[in-house]
C-alpha cells in the first residue's frame, strides 16, 4: 500500500495542473507514465482522452458519456498494481478504494505537454465509473 494519502484539498476541480505542478504538492510519489498512481487512500487516474497516434494496443476507449458519467478501459482488474491475490486495480473497481480522475483531451499541443484537468473523486458502478463531483468542466467533455 502507498504511504501518503492523496491530499484533494491541494486540487480543484476544474483546474489545470501539470505532471510538475501535480507531483510537487506531493510527498513521496511523482506521475510516471503509466497513469495510475496508488496511495493509501486510493487510486489517481491519469487519462488522455485521444489516442490518435497511439500504438493499437494502447487505443482505449476512455470518455465522458456525460457531465456525470466516466467510461474507462484503460486497465485491466489484473494489472500490475498491488498484490496478485487481490490487485490494487479490481480493488478500486469493486469499489473498496476510492480513486480520483485527472483527464485531458490531448496529451501535446505543438510540441508542448497539455495539462490535466482535475475532476475529482470518483464512484465505480458496474465497471462504470461516476463522477461523484458536481460537473466535469466544459473543455475536457
Amino acid at each position: 500500500m502507498a504511504k501518503e494519502l492523496f491530499p484533494t484539498q491541494l486540487f480543484r476541480i476544474g483546474n489545470e495542473y501539470t505532471r510538475s505542478e501535480i507531483t510537487s504538492r506531493l510527498t513521496n510519489s511523482t506521475i510516471g507514465r503509466e497513469g495510475v498512481i496508488n496511495f493509501e487512500n486510493g487510486l489517481v487516474l491519469f487519462v488522455t482522452l485521444e489516442k490518435s497516434g497511439k500504438p493499437e494496443k494502447y487505443q482505449y476507449r476512455d470518455f465522458f458519456k456525460n457531465k456525470k458519467e466516466f467510461f474507462w478501459e484503460s486497465q485491466t482488474p489484473k494489472a500490475p498494481f498491488g498484490s496478485p491475490d487481490k490487485p490494487i486495480m479490481s480493488k478500486m473497481l469493486d469499489g473498496e478504494i476510492g480513486s480520483f480522475l485527472f483527464a485531458r483531451l490531448r496529451q501535446k499541443t505543438n510540441s508542448k505537454n497539455n495539462p490535466f484537468v482535475y475532476c475529482g473523486s470518483l464512484e465505480v458502478e458496474l465497471s462504470i465509473i461516476h463522477i461523484s463531483e458536481p460537473t466535469i468542466p466544459e473543455r475536457i467533455s
